[in-house]
């Protein structure tokens, strides 16, 4: 895809942080809530995950470390100095009375590979899965080659050559949820089969996805 069919592919306003998760994240930080449970909010917003994660990756906090989680993200920031980086997202910040197709599409993938990873990787934190799910349509969303868009993030090799190039074992699974989304039976089936995936236990895990996509638009735009 190229930058101009990228820019046309992103949604109206779909650059731009949710008014409605910056509002709760800045409430919630206010009232003591530990960084996990500001991550749980924080994730369902794309775009506000990817500035702070790659403001990290530009500064000197993380040269020596990487950060999978958007609860590491978290704890590196300080809630005190989040409270302050969420007050000036707000000036940009806007109310979304739905979620486009791209937003959609996105959310439905980060968490399709995160409950799959469960099961593949037979452990119960895969929020790495989920952000290479969610940053590998960045390029829908912003409108700028997924490439660029990477680079700043303080992301291990794995999960760049995952977003990438569909390498490793998180790049398995980010291309078996592309084959999903693009209906493509002859594929889905001989991953399914190479990663010794019952069907039922795929759909279900979609199914979920899918649900969980639904109920975050619904908590995200009810008061937009």
């Amino acid at each position: 895809m190229t930058s101009g069919e990228e820019a046309a592919a992103a949604g109206k306003d779909d650059d731009k942080p949710n008014r409605l998760i910056v509002s709760r994240l800045i409430q919630r930080a206010r009232e003591g809530a530990t960084p996990a449970e500001l991550a749980e909010i924080h994730r369902t917003d794309p775009v506000l995950c990817y500035a702070l994660l790659a403001e990290l990756g530009s500064g000197t906090a993380v040269r020596t470390a990487y950060v999978t989680t958007c609860t590491q993200a978290i704890e590196l920031t300080g809630v005190p100095a989040l409270i302050e980086w969420l007050e000036a997202a707000l000036e940009h910040a806007i109310s979304f009375p739905q979620f486009s197709e791209q937003m959609r599409d996105t959310l439905i993938r980060a968490r399709f590979m995160e409950l799959m990873g469960r099961s593949t990787m037979m452990r119960d934190d895969t929020e790495d899965m989920y952000l290479v799910g969610l940053f590998s349509r960045l390029n829908r969303l912003l409108g700028m080659p997924l490439a660029e868009l990477i680079l700043p993030l303080p992301f291990p090799e794995e999960m760049r050559a995952a977003i990438l190039e569909q390498r490793g074992r998180i790049g398995r699974l980010l291309k078996f949820a592309q084959a999903i989304e693009s209906a493509d039976e002859s594929s889905i089936g001989f991953m399914q089969t190479n990663m010794r995936l019952p069907a039922v236990q795929v759909y279900d895990a979609y199914n979920e996805a899918y649900d969980w996509m639904v109920e975050i638009e619904s908590q995200s735009t009810a008061m937009a």
